[in-house]
């Protein structure tokens, strides 16, 4: 080592290189000094200095354990800058993925924002139209019910004044009286008029008939002083047309009657009014109801206001002329009106409480549109202000997640710079120390051999724990054994591995079961959803959907009908003169959408074919001039007793019901059951015989006119009762025998469907008068099967029509 101060330059390599070992240096050059000066010491005392590599041990030694210590923080910079590597990378990348994901949140909530802002703009449009729609549908309504019910009151009041009339029309059956109000008119003032009136040729039920009243258009009026003002007070123009239609019948009835062979005293006939007799009658008709009179103080005597007299004659007007009616006809047409008003008071009715229902209901359904589109509102309001957030959170998240990132990369590009400068300088001090000590060698003529240890690179072992922080070892070789040289550093060690959280993956729950479709056709939509049981987590799997929809009802929205086969043919509706069977197809599926289905009465659903073609007439054996019935049937025979019959055609309605009852009953054979009924007005209907019972002549004989109204309706619905009391194994049937319009037909058209959903009706129209148009519209097809008609009450006794009566009520006969 003396030879370092011959070499100035290798001194300054040792102080530069070693640094903080400098002191130890020097103090083994002193001790290398000593050394030196030690053989002449030694010399002077008889010792010998130490030579080659023994001289050098002490130095070598300690380079060996400096060069050892610059190897053990080598490794040591290694693994911590490695770790740090793995560590700061791994960072970095869950910085990189949280960026990523919040400018997805970011992105999406975005979107949701927009949608958010677009659903808002409409609804904010379409909530005031709605509200106007709704307050226009409101005002509408009340204007529409409003005139309804001012309508209905109209005609409720009329109805009243009718009603108010027949109260005060009152028929005596003494023809010679025929008095047609019981107004309170002393016995002797009526024996006056009466004397008066029989002069004019009229009396108090007679009909003006006036073509140059109401402006031109003709008029017809009540020569009465009581019920013409009731009429004058009549609102409606349903109610004045009812009138006048009916009392211009009931002045066509005289010469009707004498055509359908009325064999009552003919009525006389009319006779022109004079000019005093016109003006009476045109103050009678302009003037208004009598009102009840005005209570007054019992001391005070009130004299009656004296009363226009009577017109005298005068020379005759062409204009109005006067006809003398029947009582109880006329009082029939009052029914009639009665009916026409109460019908058309039950339409009216009908529309206002079909008008107030829609009301309700679109009023609902708007209100409903309204509370749902007010909910969508806020809850587009929700939606827009809880996606603002999340933008804004997910925005400043994916901010401070990128600086973050930045911060980390940063650190990660310091510390691995400064990870390097720390490992190249401690390579750099071994190779010094290497340096130095071949130099000490060299210099001391010393031939040796010296071999550091030298192993291999780490083997890493793998991580106990996958993720969430686990150890491994490290592990390294020999791969050259040391010769003097420095000694092994560690062969193993053990670092942590896998600090990074572990990833959750996504755990759902089981689907739910598929909601309903969306649409019943046409296409439309089902969906069915699970929730999330675990949510995803620092990287794991992610969730799959949620939420899964598929087509459903698929089929074209207009699909027509389908049709069941074909029913097998019923049994004759006649015996005789030609009926028909009948086959009907039903409903197995309804149409849908635009699709078509025809109507029950279509020939598709509903065919008929004839039978029993042979001729009533021929049936008939030698001897016998009706057919009998035979089978197994129940029977109502409803009868007609209303006034406008006369007692013509009330004698002649008897005479036909007794040749029926006759013909149902005669045949021993024949397991026929027969119930009569009698109407009129709906005070005036009455069972003569129950099915219970069964019907003989002297029940028909017994039966009473009743002169008043015809409540068909009434009858018809009393008549489908009847039948709880029939024969389960009996085939049902009804003959209806009248002349006259009903008192309603509207519910009479009700009453006649009902009934044919559960017996074989029949009409038997008879006489002129007859309403044929409303019976052809109520009777069931074929029509010819289900009507017979007698144009006029003497061929009531015709033997051919009542075996066509007979022929079309029994399927079988003989």
């Amino acid at each position: 080592l003396n030879g370092t101060r011959h070499a100035p330059q290798l001194a300054a390599l040792i102080r530069a290189r070693l640094g903080r070992h400098g002191a130890a240096l020097r103090g083994h050059r002193s001790a290398s000094l000593v050394q030196d000066e030690a053989p002449a010491n030694m010399s002077g005392t008889g010792g010998k200095a130490p030579k080659g590599y023994e001289a050098l041990r002490p130095a070598t030694e300690m380079l060996n354990g400096m060069m050892k210590e610059a190897s053990m923080k080598l490794d040591l910079s290694q693994i911590t800058c490695a770790r740090f590597h793995r560590n700061q990378v791994m960072l970095m990348q869950v910085a990189t993925r949280d960026v990523a994901t919040f400018n997805g949140q970011a992105a999406e909530a975005r979107a949701q924002v927009l949608k958010a802002q677009a659903a808002i703009g409409m609804l904010s449009e379409k909530i005031p139209a709605v509200e106007g729609e709704l307050a226009e549908h409101r005002r509408t309504c009340r204007s529409e019910i409003d005139t309804l019910k001012f309508q209905v009151g109209i005609v409720t009041r009329d109805l009243g004044v009718v009603r108010k009339i027949l109260t005060m029309v009152k028929c005596d059956d003494d023809k010679k009286k025929k008095a047609l109000l019981q107004a309170g008119v002393a016995d002797e003032e009526d024996d006056a008029e009466d004397e008066d009136d029989e002069d004019a040729g009229l009396d108090e039920h007679s009909l003006v008939q006036c073509a140059q009243c109401n402006n031109g258009q003709g008029m017809i009026m009540l020569k009465n002083a009581d019920i013409q003002p009731l009429l004058n007070d009549l609102q409606s123009e349903v109610a004045r047309g009812f009138v006048q239609e009916q009392l211009k019948s009931a002045v066509q009835d005289d010469g009707a009657e004498a055509e359908d062979g009325e064999e009552e005293d003919s009525e006389e006939e009319s006779v022109a009014l004079t000019e005093e007799q016109v003006r009476h009658m045109t103050a009678i008709m302009t003037s208004p109801a009598k009102k009840a009179d005005n209570k007054t103080d019992e001391g005070l005597r009130v004299e009656p206001m004296p009363v226009p007299p009577k017109p005298v004659d005068c020379a005759p007007t062409n204009g109005c002329r006067l006809t003398k009616g029947s009582c109880g006809r006329l009082r029939d047409r009052f029914l009639l009106v009665e009916g026409g008003i109460s019908d058309r008071l039950d339409e009216l009715t009908a529309q206002l409480s079909k008008l107030e229902h829609y009301c309700e209901r679109t009023d609902a359904s708007l209100v409903a549109q309204l509370a749902s589109l007010g909910d969508q509102l806020r809850e587009a309001q929700a939606s827009l202000a809880a996606s603002t957030k999340l933008q804004i959170d997910s925005e400043s998240q994916a901010a401070l997640k990128g600086r973050l990132h930045a911060q980390l990369k940063k650190e990660f590009t310091k510390t691995l710079t400064q990870c390097c400068s720390e490992q190249n300088e401690a390579r750099s001090e071994i190779c010094a120390l290497t340096k130095i000590r071949g130099e000490l060698y060299k210099m001391e003529g010393a031939k040796i051999f010296i071999a550091d240890c030298a192993v291999s690179e780490w083997v890493v072992a793998e991580c106990s724990a996958s993720c969430g922080g686990g150890s491994r070892k490290l592990s390294r070789t020999i791969t050259v054994a040391p010769n003097g040289g420095t000694a092994c550093p560690p062969l193993t060690a053990t670092e942590g591995c896998n600090a990074q959280p572990c990833p959750v993956d996504c755990r759902l729950g089981a689907w739910s079961g598929w909601s309903s479709c969306s649409a019943k056709c046409g296409g439309g939509v089902r969906q069915r959803s699970r929730h999330i049981k675990v949510p995803t987590k620092n990287g794991g799997e992610p969730c799959e959907r949620t939420e899964e929809a598929e087509p459903c009802n698929v089929q074209s929205c207009n699909r027509n009908c389908v049709l069941s086969r074909w029913s097998s043919w019923s049994t004759c509706s006649k015996g005789c003169d030609t009926g028909h069977a009948m086959r009907t197809r039903t409903v197995k599926k309804p149409a849908m959408g635009m699709g078509r289905c025809p109507r029950p009465t279509h020939r598709s659903r509903r065919l008929f074919k004839a039978c029993n073609k042979q001729s009533c007439q021929r049936l008939l054996p030698p001897g016998r001039s009706y057919l009998r019935c035979t089978g197994k049937l129940d029977v109502v025979l409803v009868v007609d007793s209303s006034g406008s019959l006369g007692s013509y055609g009330w004698a002649q309605s008897k005479k036909l019901a007794g040749v029926l009852v006759e013909a149902f009953t005669a045949e021993k054979d024949a397991d026929i059951k027969v119930a009569m009924l009698e109407f009129s007005s709906r005070r005036k209907t009455k069972w003569i015989t129950h099915l219970t019972e069964g019907t003989k002549q002297s029940d028909v004989a017994g039966m009473r006119w009743f002169r008043s109204g015809t409540a068909t309706d009434q009858a018809l619905g009393m008549a489908q009762a009847e039948f709880v009391y029939g024969r389960p194994d009996a085939s049902p049937v009804v003959l209806v025998i009248t002349d006259g319009k009903p008192s309603s037909a509207r519910r009479t058209l009700q009453a006649s469907r009902s009934l044919q959903k559960k017996a074989k009706l029949v009409w038997l129209p008879i006489g002129r008068r007859a309403p044929v148009g409303l019976i052809n519209k109520m009777a069931a097809t074929p029509k010819r099967d289900h009507i017979v008609r007698f144009r006029d009450f003497r061929l009531m006794s015709d033997k051919n029509l009542i075996n066509s009566v007979i022929g079309a009520t029994c399927p079988a006969v003989k």
